[in-house]
């Protein structure tokens, strides 16, 4: 109930569930999850939340962990950096060699294997701001993707 509250754009009937750090790292140890990354404090997470959230119940996901890492990663705490050391070879690595998370982040798992990780519109180049990003377009792109992403998780 909460998630409608920290993200004005998501229905407060929604699919995500809060998790801690530990249960993000088991969830991920898990063959079969999907679990998004993200901060209350983004407009980038808000929008693609509300998409995600959309489609998961139009396919039939009903559960969709969420994970706000922010302060984890400030602290660089040992579960955070061992969920980072798990998406080793998808994750962000700035100038100075560190991998990080940035949000939003969705990973979708099925049978061990991560099979979808999107990161993209984790970072943007120019002044370009969500509401402008998120245009029919490109709404209608990620949904279909999403879409696929889904009915291969649920098969």
């Amino acid at each position: 109930e909460r998630f409608d509250y920290d993200f004005s754009l998501v229905d407060k009937d929604n699919v995500f569930k809060y998790v801690t750090n530990s249960e993000a790292r088991t969830e991920m140890n898990k063959s079969n999850t999907i679990i998004f990354f993200g901060t209350n404090t983004s407009d980038w997470v808000n929008y693609y939340a509300k998409i995600l959230n959309e489609i998961a119940k139009e396919c039939g996901i009903e559960t969709i962990y969420y994970y706000d890492f922010i302060q984890d990663r400030k602290d660089s705490n040992g579960t955070y950096e061992s969920i980072v050391e798990k998406l080793n070879n998808y994750i962000t690595t700035d100038d100075q060699g560190k991998k990080n998370i940035y949000a939003p982040t969705l990973v979708v798992m099925k049978n061990s294997e991560i099979i979808y990780y999107d990161d993209e519109t984790s970072s943007i180049k120019g002044n370009l701001t969500p509401e402008t990003y998120w245009n029919d377009y490109q709404t209608g792109i990620t949904k279909s993707t999403l879409r696929t992403v889904f009915k291969e998780y649920l098969g």
